[in-house]
Formats: structure tokens, sequence, C-alpha cells
């Protein structure tokens, strides 16, 4: 069966497909990966996390602008010689604090926070550990800032949904109570939402980004999160439309595939069983891996 874009796409705290098989040093199936659409980009930050460091080198060295994908893969899997090695390279240091704040490093964190000019790095450490939900951290360093939406995008995209809705509570924002009284639903409150949306729609959590959907946002902001160069999968468009439990916004989503996206109706496969959410295309062995990512 080809690998569709769901497959490359469904995340899971910070990783998917291509990354875990990089991560595992599997050549041959990052080949086949990247083949079929998968990010060279995933295929660097994989290696790098791994500690395949000659594959990360042939890669980088020809691509000298992949680094900085290297950089947060070896920074988040702590490889402290190639991290110390990439110090020198200012324009760096965003993505080793990136990679930092992914494996939980505090002390990295806080260190490049309290150094002078260091409160530019606060987004990308944001992002960071949202992505692998470092809650605690997490929640100490965004409290009264502007980046509460850029957090919960990164926390959504990897499906942290707990952190979502600390996240949320940290706004005063209650789905439930929004599900109960739409005139809460304010503009403000859906902007914040949206965020989260789009974040579960890149990472492929469509049940989740439904629920949101059903309170009452723009089914345009979830079609554009999962458009690529305008271009929509069709497996992608019919998980969506699966996951939606409202047939008026199921409607809705056809409607402006068609419209904006040129999209052929025909090509839906609504019957299928898409409630599977595991990363696909691993054995057990590799499954039991990935948990380790």
């Amino acid at each position: 069966m080809p690998t569709s874009s769901y497959d490359l796409n469904l995340n899971r705290n910070a990783v998917n497909l291509v990354i875990v098989k990089a991560f595992l040093g599997d050549e041959d199936s990052i080949t086949e990966l990247l083949d079929a659409g998968g990010a060279i980009e995933d295929a660097v930050y994989g290696f790098a996390f791994g500690g395949h460091f000659k594959l990360v080198s042939d890669i980088t060295d020809d691509k000298p602008e992949l680094k900085k994908f290297a950089a947060r893969g070896y920074a988040r899997g702590k490889h402290s010689e190639e991290v110390m090695a990439l110090r020198s390279d200012a324009s760096l240091l965003g993505a080793l604090l990136y990679g930092h704040a992914q494996a939980g490093n505090s002390t990295h964190v806080q260190a490049a926070l309290n150094s002078r000019g260091g409160a530019k790095y606060l987004p990308v450490i944001l992002e960071g550990l949202a992505s692998t939900e470092q809650t605690e951290l997490l929640l100490h360093l965004v409290k009264g800032t502007r980046f509460y939406t850029l957090a919960l995008q990164s926390a959504a995209k990897s499906g942290h949904t707990d952190l979502v809705q600390r996240l949320f509570a940290a706004q005063s924002i209650s789905l439930d109570e929004l599900k109960s009284d739409a005139t809460k639903l304010n503009h403000d409150i859906k902007v914040v939402l949206t965020y989260a949306m789009q974040g579960y729609i890149k990472g492929r959590h469509f049940e989740h980004a439904s629920e949101l959907l059903t309170i009452g946002l723009n089914p345009m902001h979830c079609l554009n999160a999962l458009a690529k160069k305008g271009v929509i999968d069709a497996n992608d468009a019919s998980r969506l439309i699966t996951a939606i439990d409202s047939e008026t916004i199921q409607e809705q989503v056809k409607g402006l595939l068609t419209e904006q996206f040129a999209f052929d109706l025909e090509t839906l496969d609504l019957s299928m069983d898409y409630s599977s959410t595991t990363l696909p295309g691993l054995s057990d062995g590799e499954t039991e891996s990935a948990k380790l990512v």
C-alpha cells in the first residue's frame, strides 16, 4: 500500500514516520519515504536525534542549510560533542535551544533566557517545550507573554491534548462552556481556538480538530492548514470529513474543497475505518522503539 500524506504527517510527541525511521538509522526506508514526499528536514533531524553522525554529515555537507535541523536533533538527543561543535555558529543557537527545550533541558533554557539578548529565543523555546509536553516549564515561561497561541499550535500538532487544555484554562477558555453557550465564542477566543485547531490538523489529529470546528470555527482554516502548495490529499480529506460529527459542517467542508481547491469529491473514501491513530508503517519492534523517541 503506498505511503499516504497522513502516514508522512501524523505527529506524536514531535515525531513522525520519517523521524522514527531516521532515528533508527533505516536508510532504505528513508529513501523510500523521501521519494513518497517525506521531508528531508525530518530525515536530518531524525538521524541527528538518533546519533547517526555520518548519515547527518553526508546530507549537510551538500546541503548546509539543513544544519539547523541537525542542531535540533543533536540537542534533543543530548549528543553533547556535536552540540558543542555547533555552538560556535550563532545562526544555529535558536535551533539548539529548540532541541534543548524538546529534551526538557531547563539548565540550557534558563541560561539562554538569562543571557544578554536571550529573550529573543523565548518563542522558539516555548515551541520546543510544547512539542514534547514539557508542561511545567512551559506554563512558567509562557505566563504573561503573547505567545500562548504559538505554544498551543505546537502542543496540538504533537497531539498533546492535556497540555492544550491547560493552555486553554490559563486563558480562561472552557470548551464545555462554549459548547453549551455559543454566545461566549467571541473573536479573541476564536483566534486562540483556531491556532489549536490548525495545529491538530497539521499533526493529523482530525478528531480533536473536529471538536473545535463544531464549536463554531471557520472550516476554511482547517483546509488551509491541510493543503500543501494549494493541494489537499484525498486520504487526508476523507479522514477529516469522517471525523466531523455534524453533517452540516461535513457539507460545508465538501463545498469549500470543490470551490476553493478544485477538489474532486469522487476521490473521497468515506467508508473506511480511520479510527487508528498510531504511527503507521512500523514493525512491532520499531513501534516500541518509537516510544523512546
